[in-house]
């Protein structure tokens, strides 16, 4: 069913209480879902110090004082390390489309941007995730390729500050990596045709079936043990939201009340 009425807003989930609030996003303390309405921004979780970061960004913009600013850059992987407090972002494209091989992490603290090596390979449209102390970039394409996605990933280990050798055949197909999250000692997940999937000894393997409502996803994210997962069954229609316990395996779909209903374009978690 379609919503009737669609507004631009931020919609807040509690996730102690499981219900909806739209309005002022900061509260005394606890887990907090956010989902945006249009726009192009997304977010990346910061764990224990509440940072959001924007995901698709101009580098020339933010990193203009550091000596290391490129014009009209996008990027496209984004990830952060709470314990660290630092963001790392790679790959993305140029002002003419040309995919990139480049990334930089961000101090927090210090408030300074620095260059890492680079990827073995050019990555567009790639998915960042910080995952057992490693920064990953998943799928993507390079600029021959132009929007057919390669299953392929590069994880930089910090410790020897160099990327590990790419691994081909990380993603099971050709698919847009962008659902891709840490559940920290959990694994990593995703969607994919129609599953929640978990990466458990190098293989992908169903976890459960996503509700027959969801068949695009828009966001996904994990927190304490917990899935989160907002999408649709058709482009067009309203978004709906399914929670999964990921100990007990169980899920639920959420229901969302009339005012909270509608098209997400983006999330992020936040603890406050």
């Amino acid at each position: 069913m379609k919503c009737p009425t669609l507004a631009y807003r931020v919609t807040l989930l509690d996730l102690e209480r499981v219900i909806g609030a739209c309005g002022d996003v900061l509260s005394a303390g606890g887990s907090r879902v956010g989902a945006c309405g249009g726009g192009r921004v997304g977010s990346g979780y910061m764990g224990d110090f509440e940072l959001c970061v924007y995901l698709q960004f101009r580098v020339g913009d933010v990193a203009a004082g550091s000596g290391y600013a490129r014009c009209a850059e996008v990027v496209s992987g984004c990830a952060a390390s709470g314990l660290e407090r630092v963001v790392y972002v790679a790959g993305g494209h140029d002002g003419e489309k040309n995919a990139l091989k480049s990334a930089l992490v961000y101090d927090v603290a210090k408030d300074e941007w620095a260059p890492l090596p680079d990827m073995a390979r050019e990555r567009d449209e790639c998915k960042g995730v910080f995952h057992r102390g490693k920064f990953h970039v998943i799928g993507g394409y390079c600029t021959e390729m132009q929007g057919r996605l390669e299953r392929s990933a590069e994880a930089f280990d910090f410790a020897n500050w160099e990327w590990d050798k790419a691994e081909e055949d990380f993603l099971e197909g050709s698919t847009c990596p962008r659902t891709c999250v840490d559940g920290g000692d959990m694994g990593m997940y995703m969607c994919h045709a129609g599953e929640v999937v978990a990466l458990q000894d190098s293989r992908w393997q169903t976890v459960d079936k996503l509700p027959a409502e969801i068949r695009h996803t828009a966001y996904m994210s994990t927190w304490e043990g917990k899935l989160l997962v907002i999408g649709c069954r058709s482009f067009g229609e309203a978004h709906v939201a399914y929670m999964l316990d990921l100990k007990s395996r169980r899920g639920e779909k959420l229901v969302a009340p009339e005012e909270f209903c509608g098209h997400v374009q983006s999330g992020c978690c936040l603890e406050i």
